[in-house]
């Protein structure tokens, strides 16, 4: 999807996470969950969902991420009682290490409280490369900000750490899940996926930024050039430009 090079900024992860009172109210509810195998032990990989609005504009909003250690009736309890809390337009699994035998349990636990889960299950590349392309999709969505985290997700911190340490982490749970929202949903004033050209011009913003506040304080301006400038439409400055 993006170029294999680009990599978590940090500076530019901090950036995109704003007070949920920056959250819209109005937007759609989709979940994402990225389930790790039904048999629990004391060192099993965690299951990861991430909670995402997308609004009018076609940013997505992160109201929520979390990860924990379940198995797979737990799972599928989870998966129930999220919905039930959300009621998600759709909920996005991962089909693998078995998740889509839970198709059953999620089925029946939702019919015994009266609802409905409406799963899209997801297959992913497998391929030597692909994993950081999916995560890669994260960075380039907030290059052009159509991508933001509320401060009051549960797990932020685990998030930040996992985006600081990828790709040598031990845990990348949680940047599954979201990417896997992200590539779902595509967010963004356009509904096509973000070029190569906006990637390169709000990374070179980026760094212009960075080196003017080193060289003449935080507060200054840097002077707008062509290299630095945006497609239109694409690439704002905040959540509620």
């Amino acid at each position: 999807v993006c170029s294999s090079d680009l990599t978590f900024d940090m500076n530019v992860f901090e950036r995109h996470i704003v007070p949920s009172s920056q959250i819209p109210t109005v937007g759609e509810v989709y979940l994402s969950f990225d389930l790790a195998g039904t048999v629990l032990k004391k060192d099993s990989d965690y299951c990861a969902c991430t909670v995402g609005k997308l609004g009018t504009d076609g940013r997505l909003c992160i109201v929520d991420i979390i990860h924990q250690r379940l198995n797979g009736n737990g799972q599928a309890a989870w998966i129930v009682e999220m919905n039930k809390l959300w009621n998600p337009i759709r909920v996005y699994v991962e089909d693998a290490q078995g998740a889509r035998n839970l198709q059953y349990a999620i089925d029946d636990l939702a019919k015994q409280q009266g609802t409905y889960v409406s799963i899209e299950w997801v297959t992913v590349s497998r391929m030597q490369g692909a994993k950081q392309s999916r995560i890669n999709y994260i960075a380039a969505c907030m290059l052009v900000d159509s991508l933001w985290i509320s401060a009051s997700c549960q797990h932020l911190i685990e998030l930040k750490l996992e985006a600081e340490e990828f790709p040598t982490g031990k845990h990348d749970d949680l940047l599954d899940s979201l990417a896997q929202l992200c590539l779902a949903l595509k967010p963004g004033t356009l509904a096509d996926p973000p070029t190569a050209e906006e990637i390169k011009a709000a990374r070179d913003k980026v760094i212009q930024e960075a080196f003017w506040a080193q060289m003449f304080g935080p507060d200054s301006q840097p002077i707008a050039t062509e290299a630095v400038s945006y497609p239109a439409g694409r690439c704002g400055y905040g959540l509620n430009s």
